[in-house]
């Protein structure tokens, strides 16, 4: 009735692609925040408030 489950050895290999793009994609919009320059972030911070 039930079968049984194999698991292949690439799904071994699926967590750590996930977390090294999870990883890189945040490390990417890090450096961007940080480079970005004061008077673009200024007007980034106030586009909420603009009318």
């Amino acid at each position: 009735m039930f079968r049984r489950v194999l698991l292949e050895n690439w799904h071994n290999v699926v967590p750590y692609i996930a977390f090294g793009t999870t990883a890189f994609v945040f490390l990417l919009m890090c450096t961007r925040g940080l480079f970005l320059k004061r008077e673009k972030a200024q007007r980034m911070s106030n586009i909420p408030l603009d009318d």
